[in-house]
């Protein structure tokens, strides 16, 4: 239940309250005030016109926002995979790799992309081939993912690349163990 909590029957997913503390606040208060932080070298001595505090602020808080709501998908999907509905997972990482597909996530143990979600889901479901197509992006993109690596190797241990599934395996088991 990474970043989940249940309140009256609902899950909600607490890092959103971490998110507006330490960044929709300061931006709303740069828009308000129209002044910058300390050390800020700029021609106006510390004062920023009140339209160009807004527009980033608004700028700020949409891409807050936007980059909340994949977060949310991702932790969705997460607690399905937990409770054994792959399909259900697999439409949440998709909406989530759909809208950002460099998301990765950070706050957990083991650090994943969106992709090797994606390519968890499909392997739980049995679709294989969909299934390496996802974990071959996840490990392209994040050479450091090696959750990706280990279900790559188990998707090629079930398909017909025992060496290569080995490897991966390996590579993946190592990257833990390192």
């Amino acid at each position: 239940k990474d970043g989940i909590i249940e309140n009256n029957g609902v899950l909600e997913n607490w890092s959103i309250g971490f998110a507006i503390h330490y960044f929709v606040t300061p931006a709303l208060r740069i828009a308000v005030s129209g002044r910058l932080e300390p050390g800020d070298r700029t021609q106006e001595a510390g004062r920023m016109k009140p339209s160009n505090a807004i527009l980033s602020a608004v700028l700020l808080l949409a891409a807050g926002c936007a980059n909340f709501h994949v977060a949310g998908q991702v932790a969705q999907g997460r607690q399905a995979l937990l409770q054994q509905d792959p399909k259900s997972a697999l439409a949440h990482f998709r909406t989530a790799a759909e809208m950002d597909p460099d998301f990765y996530l950070n706050w957990s143990l083991l650090q994943q992309g969106v992709w090797t979600y994606v390519g968890r889901a499909y392997y739980a479901t049995g679709d294989l081939g969909a299934a390496r197509g996802a974990l071959e992006k996840a490990t392209s993109l994040y050479s450091w993912d090696n959750m990706a690596k280990l279900y790559l190797g188990l998707v090629l241990l079930r398909g017909n690349d025992p060496a290569g599934g080995l490897k991966k395996v390996e590579a993946g088991l190592l990257g833990f163990y390192n």
